[in-house]
């Protein structure tokens, strides 16, 4: 007699294309670094991204730190297909941490693990993860971070988008 075959879990990114070359999508519950320079749709790509979960019934939590306002983000989304204004506030949460993040790591995580507890989310994408990264005062406290980050991002069971200009 065969085990029966274990099948990895995908979220769907909203093109079938890139879904394709990603043989499915992304991996649920995993952490993603959405990597580019600075105007290569890293941003796009994550909300698109976030817009077909919610429609899936998905709730979706997208967090700016020191990146673009959450308002400037919706202003430029509105002329994109996969905007959908009803699922603002609905199934996709838009929250800004940037004075967390000027109050070192502890407080980024802390709102961080506050904003997942208070909203359930089934994915969270962090925009820009590299400028909390950046603004620490040294690589071992950078790397503590990112291993903390991990910890709680697993201990979620939600799929997390790290974004940012690596």
């Amino acid at each position: 007699m065969t085990a029966p075959r274990l099948r990895l879990h995908l979220e769907r990114t909203g093109d079938a294309h890139f879904d394709a070359i990603l043989g499915g999508g992304i991996p649920a519950q995993s952490v993603v670094v959405v990597a580019g320079e600075p105007g290569t749709g890293k941003t796009v790509f994550t909300l698109q991204l976030l817009f077909q979960a919610a429609r899936e019934g998905k709730t979706c939590l997208y967090v700016t730190t020191l990146s673009e306002p959450a308002i400037k983000v919706i202003r430029y989304m509105q002329f994109f297909d996969f905007f959908d204004a009803d699922r603002l506030d609905d199934r996709i949460v838009l929250a800004d941490i940037g004075a967390d993040v000027r109050g070192g790591p502890d407080d980024v995580l802390a709102a961080l693990t506050r904003l997942v507890h208070q909203h359930d989310p089934n994915l969270v994408a962090i925009d820009s993860s590299k400028a909390v990264a950046d603004l620490m005062p040294d690589s071992r406290t950078a790397r503590s971070f990112a291993y903390e980050l991990a910890t709680q991002t697993s201990a979620w069971g939600a799929t997390t988008l790290l974004l940012g200009e690596y």
